[in-house]
């Protein structure tokens, strides 16, 4: 989905994104798992159904995008009851779709390639490099480029290294309903500072496991460490 931008045109990576929650709703709605019916309900209404308004228009998404901005996309008390490769591909599609509403800043990119040079050739350089912001997002944008990085997930979770369960049909467990509550909704000023927030956080979040501030202690180089600062996602 073209998510909260109604001057966008769809093309193919919104369509693949729009695979991605088709993938994850069904699953989440119709699989015996471990939320309870009132979380799954919760959280596909919250989800799915929300809508947010930007003057005279009517627009969806937002909760889409920061979910997937803070890695919050796949509940994080989701599981299966039947043992399926089914929740890491959905968590694995996910982490790549994030990184289209994280941009990266000029001076991040700066601190990036000065700290590569300094450490190039060293043990270091692979354990910063890999837990970097900027390796993420690139990484994952190249991967957005072409089509075929979906298509190689999907059959990868297919192959014979994967146990996929032998019945695992739809359960119809019924869902509380309030059929007199509205969509989820929410004014756009509100939804960008907030997603804007959460991408920050995500950010913090990403890099927190990748020794970038041992690195630069060991080496006595501190004040070149990134400044892992995230804009606004796109809309």
């Amino acid at each position: 989905m073209a998510l909260g931008d109604r001057n966008k045109v769809q093309g193919r990576v919104d369509d693949l994104e729009s695979f991605l929650h088709v993938l994850s709703w069904v699953p989440i709605r119709y699989l015996d798992n471990t939320m309870t019916c009132q979380a799954r309900s919760k959280h596909l209404k919250e989800v799915f159904d929300e809508v947010t308004f930007e003057g005279d228009f009517t627009l969806g998404g937002e909760q889409k995008r920061t979910r997937l901005v803070y890695s919050s996309y796949i509940p994080r008390t989701l599981g299966f009851k039947e043992p399926s490769p089914l929740l890491q591909l959905l968590k694995d599609i996910a982490e790549v779709f994030k990184w289209r509403y994280i941009e990266i800043s000029e001076k991040d990119r700066q601190d990036f390639a000065v700290i590569t040079r300094l450490i190039a050739g060293t043990p270091e350089y692979t354990i910063y490099t890999e837990g970097s912001l900027v390796h993420k997002h690139d990484s994952a944008m190249k991967k957005l480029e072409d089509a075929s990085w979906f298509l190689d997930t999907l059959n990868y979770s297919l192959s014979s290294d994967f146990t996929w369960p032998a019945d695992d049909k739809a359960s119809l467990s019924w869902l509380p309903v309030d059929a007199t509550a509205p969509p989820v909704t929410y004014k756009r000023q509100l939804s960008h500072a907030r997603t804007s927030e959460l991408a920050r956080a995500a950010a913090y979040a990403s890099t927190s496991s990748s020794n970038v501030s041992r690195t630069s202690s060991k080496r006595g180089r501190s004040e070149s460490s990134e400044d892992e600062q995230v804009k606004r996602p796109k809309n």
